[in-house]
């Protein structure tokens, strides 16, 4: 009676050991689901950074620089006209935006690798079972509070770009045709 007690017992503990153990497989599956998903929204926004160039944002904050210098010296009104103020003042705020959003476009491309290689980090960690396994859900949630950064700061430079594009290729004409009628009243 006494042996079979102690096999009923062996055989409980055992039985625990195995539900522990199937318990943290399953937890272990999801949270490689959990990065898996994260990774390919990383490689959604990498791709989307990549569409955008700083090389031609740089050609533009250039071209407006040199044409507001270029109105500046042949233009010198009695008065101000207001209508060209206001278009000057447009002209020279899409430079400035332009100009200063392209630091996020650039915070998203440093944080992406970074991210990146915490997330293989981290599944290479559950894989293997290293480190507090206890803390897996807390890291998980940590790099997908990152990932939401680099969503929240991608589609503001995405925004802004597309909004301040817009006020400069507008105003850009009238800059150009502005600054062609000045040369030939000269």
């Amino acid at each position: 009676m006494k042996a079979q007690n102690i096999l009923n017992i062996s055989f409980f503990i055992l039985l625990i050991f195995i539900g522990l153990f199937s318990c943290q497989d399953s937890n272990k599956k999801q949270f490689l689901e959990e990065i898996n998903q994260m990774q390919a929204q990383l490689n959604e926004f990498d791709s989307l950074a990549n569409q955008h160039r700083v090389d031609t944002l740089n050609l533009i904050i250039n071209e407006i620089k040199q044409r507001t210098k270029e109105v500046a010296e042949v233009y010198s009104p009695d008065t101000i006209d207001y209508e060209i103020a206001e278009m000057m003042n447009a002209y020279k705020e899409s430079r400035k935006a332009l100009s200063s959003n392209s630091g996020n476009l650039a915070k998203v491309r440093q944080s992406i690798p970074e991210v990146r290689l915490a997330l293989e980090n981290l599944a290479h960690d559950i894989e293997h079972g290293i480190g507090p396994r206890e803390k897996y859900e807390e890291f998980i949630l940590f790099e997908s509070g990152k990932l939401h950064q680099i969503e929240e700061i991608l589609n503001y430079y995405i925004e802004t770009k597309e909004k301040y594009m817009k006020m400069y290729l507008e105003n850009n004409v009238k800059v150009i045709a502005f600054i062609e009628e000045l040369k030939a009243s000269n």
